[in-house]
């Protein structure tokens, strides 16, 4: 699982909380539960939507540094990506430029069958901007850069609770995509980079193969009995983790097995709740048991697979894996 595996997420590790170090004079501060004077920069609005709405096409770097065995270990590696602004994405991984691996071809195949986790959950992005400022400060630097020729604004952002590490980011000033974040611990080690080296807003796609969703899916309606829609009875977390609320609800059809998926979300971070149909022939004293069948984490995400009255469900998220395993009592 070394690199390839725990590089599907980035890595804030557990840490005694700290507020970042140093802030340029001129900083101003928003977020954290209350609104400050004004509204939130329009640069700042513009971010939730800017990956499925922008057309564009860019190489950019990502490194992660991380530890294995009590080990230092960094990964750089450069990707291609690209996105019609219609929903429909891709993303290439190009070559490693640290460390030297025995098999670099299998593994950028790997990464690449992964674009779509990759896409939707890998990198730091704003989802829901009202959210993410109940949960999240937003320090606006007062700072512009230059980033693969574009001009770029400066924020640094950091959770209200359990804060293991902030951010920094660069946004452009014309279309909000994020062109630059970092990932930094409190004391302001960097764990994650990603910056792109070229950006292209009127490329030509034609060479490539964009993706959307792999499985059809239709909305999921919870306040009714959604047992008609998916052919099982569906148990719902009651808990889950501070500061998360349900973002959305989907019915999954692959071909073979239709499957419930919930995602919860802080504004930005996410814990995605899967729910398949009950197993035949899997034997429970109790009809309402929680069986674990398995834990493993990645990186700093942390995956639960367990069964409730016979039917499996996961959890996964880059929270604390007592927080997953509440939400998986909170099914009974």
């Amino acid at each position: 699982m070394a690199l390839a595996a725990l590089f599907l997420v980035s890595s804030c590790g557990d840490q005694t909380v700290r507020l970042p170090v140093g802030q340029p004079a001129g900083a101003t501060q928003i977020g954290g539960g209350t609104q400050g004077p004004g509204s939130p920069p329009p640069i700042l609005e513009g971010i939730p939507d800017a990956p499925w709405t922008v057309l564009y096409r860019g190489t950019r770097t990502v490194e992660a540094h991380y530890t294995v065995g009590g080990a230092p270990t960094e990964l750089i590696y450069r990707e291609e990506v690209a996105a019609d602004g219609q929903g429909n994405f891709t993303i290439v991984p190009l070559d490693v430029l640290a460390p030297a691996l025995a098999d670099e071809p299998l593994f950028l195949l790997v990464q690449e069958a992964r674009q779509g986790f990759f896409y939707r959950y890998r990198d730091f992005q704003i989802r829901d901007l009202n959210l993410f400022l109940e949960n999240y400060t937003v320090t606006d630097l007062g700072l512009q850069t230059v980033i693969a020729g574009r001009i770029c604004e400066q924020f640094r952002l950091q959770r209200l609770n359990d804060a293991a590490c902030y951010y920094e980011i660069a946004v452009d000033a014309a279309n909000s995509l994020i062109l630059r974040y970092e990932e930094l611990s409190l004391s302001g080690e960097l764990l994650i980079r990603m910056k792109y080296e070229s950006l292209d807003l009127a490329p030509d796609l034609s060479d490539l193969t964009l993706q959307g969703e792999l499985f059809p899916t239709s909305p999921l309606n919870l306040l009714g009995d959604p047992s008609a829609d998916l052919g099982f009875t569906l148990h719902l977390p009651q808990l889950p983790p501070t500061g998360f609320l349900l973002e959305s609800a989907e019915r999954l059809d692959n071909g073979a097995e239709v499957w419930a998926k919930l995602v919860y979300g802080d504004g930005a971070e996410r814990v995605i709740f899967m729910h398949g149909p009950r197993e035949s022939g899997v034997q429970s004293s109790d009809a309402r048991d929680v069986g674990l069948v398995d834990r493993y984490t990645v990186g700093p995400w942390t995956m639960v697979t367990g069964r409730i009255d016979r039917t499996p469900v996961m959890l996964m998220g880059k929270v604390p894996e007592a927080e997953l395993f509440e939400m998986l009592r909170s099914m009974l």
